[in-house]
């Protein structure tokens, strides 16, 4: 019994200042959590990719060589056949974004907690809208039921002349 109550006066509740005020003490440890729990993600798409092909047309080239065979000079005359070069060029435009998960984070809970708050106040106003119009009701009943008893005794004088004959 006596360990219980030793049990209990050691243990203690942690609260949210306590934590805060632990994470401010030791930041390297709140950055760490922080890193773990929000890092900051990067993702790279491709935009886009441009491939450009170019073809250069070489024409044939001709070639002139002499050749001194047993003291005759012959001039032989070759023609390169045409060549084709092709050249390729690849031009990638790519977009990095960097996502910083806390930020979304934080802005999805207060999207969260103002859709609640809309909801609310879409519910609120409803309600008043149907005050509203019940309000208005009462409101042309009393002035309906005020012009009767301003104009009673003209409207009695009219129907006593039509019940009594004269």
């Amino acid at each position: 019994m006596r360990y219980i109550i030793i049990i209990f006066l050691l243990s203690g509740c942690l609260s949210q200042k306590k934590v805060l005020r632990y994470l401010n003490e030791n930041p390297q440890i709140s950055a760490g959590y922080c890193a773990e729990k929000f890092s900051v993600k990067d993702s790279i798409y491709v935009k886009d990719t441009v491939v450009l092909y170019d073809t250069l047309q070489l024409q044939g080239v001709v070639v002139y060589d002499t050749l001194s065979v047993k003291g005759e000079t012959v001039i032989i005359e070759r023609t390169c056949p045409p060549t084709k070069v092709i050249t390729k060029t690849v031009r990638v435009d790519s977009v990095i974004t960097r996502r910083d998960i806390a930020q979304e984070t934080s802005l999805r809970l207060t999207i969260k907690r103002l859709s609640l708050s809309n909801e609310l106040l879409l519910s609120e106003r409803d309600s008043f809208k149907e005050k509203a119009t019940t309000r208005g009701l009462y409101l042309w009943g009393l002035i309906a039921l005020l012009g009767l008893w301003i104009l009673r005794k003209p409207l009695l004088g009219v129907v006593k002349k039509l019940l009594l004959p004269i």
